[in-house]
């Protein structure tokens, strides 16, 4: 009789080859996991990180927001003004002499020549200044400009300013100009 050690298995099914053996049972954690619990700490420092970020610039980009909105309404009223120029050239076959000419039959009243953002808050004060043009002029030539100066969205410091200048050409071209200009400061 045959003990168990002495006998040998039958490896006719896989062609004489041993199977592999298992791979060892591991106690420590699997490289998934390990890698799988640092990548969502990572993930979690990230969005903390940008929520942090976000509420430290976020007057900045409301104050930015605020300046790209009072340049938009600034050039639309430019627009505005040099749409009622331009009809009225049509129409007399001259350049208006002073805007306030354009009231009342192009513009209706003063306040479309008053800037959304003049810090002048008197309604018929006229914002833009204006340079007549000849009969004939360059379409290049400046027609109309506006300056302002708004909060500068890089810096809480209020003597810090943005200086912002519309010009538009008598042929309808939009050339802003932006610098940074120190403002006075009061020392008494």
């Amino acid at each position: 009789m045959s003990t168990p050690s002495d006998q040998q298995p039958d490896h006719s099914r896989t062609g004489g080859y041993y199977p592999a053996p298992p791979p060892p049972r591991r106690n420590s954690p699997g490289c998934l996991k390990i890698g799988g619990i640092t990548c969502g700490v990572l993930m979690l420092i990230a969005v903390l990180a940008g929520v942090i970020m976000f509420q430290l610039f976020k007057p900045m980009f409301r104050s930015l927001s605020h300046s790209v909105n009072d340049a938009v309404k600034v050039q639309q009223q430019g627009l505005s003004l040099w749409n009622a120029i331009g009809r009225y050239k049509s129409y007399t076959g001259s350049y208006p002499n002073k805007l306030e000419d354009l009231v009342p039959k192009y513009l209706e009243n003063f306040n479309s020549m008053h800037s959304a953002v003049d810090t002048n808050r008197d309604p018929n004060h006229v914002s833009w200044e204006y340079f007549k043009p000849s009969q004939n002029a360059d379409p290049s030539a400046p027609i109309l400009r506006e300056d302002y100066k708004m909060q500068n969205p890089a810096t809480t410091d209020p003597n810090l300013a943005i200086q912002q200048s519309i010009t538009i050409t008598v042929g309808g071209k939009i050339v802003p100009h932006t610098s940074t200009v120190p403002q006075p400061t009061w020392h008494g």
